[in-house]
């Protein structure tokens, strides 16, 4: 899961405070209980661990353990802006091809003069 703050944000000091302590205060993860998924921060997920059911204290201590023994690998990076957008012309353009609405030349024409546009904007 990935947190940003936009560069157009009204107070982009307000939401780094509010992000800082969403992630990093022990009270604020009471509230939530590891709804958000196992805080990466250890000293979180230690205050945690001690009141989570079972299965969730099993979820935290797989997690504590692979951090720890290095088992696990860099995060994938978060997708570019506008993916998403490219992502769905695509989508849209590849139902018309699979529904024979048009061929699959003019289907790989539309799809790389709207993601164009769209990486315009």
């Amino acid at each position: 899961m990935f947190f940003s703050i936009t560069a157009k944000a009204e107070n982009p000091d307000l939401a780094a405070k509010f992000l800082n302590f969403f992630l990093n205060d022990a009270g604020a993860n009471d509230i939530i209980s590891g709804e958000r998924g196992v805080p990466v921060v250890a000293s979180v997920r230690d205050s945690l661990s001690s009141k989570l059911g079972a299965s969730q204290k099993a979820a935290f201590t797989i997690l504590s353990e692979a951090v720890m023994k290095n088992y696990v690998s860099p995060v994938d990076p978060p997708y570019p802006g506008k993916s998403g957008e490219v992502n769905a012309a695509l989508r849209d353009i590849t139902v018309q091809v699979l529904n024979k609405s048009i061929s699959s030349a003019e289907g790989a024409s539309r799809f790389i003069t709207r993601a164009n546009q769209i990486l315009a904007e």
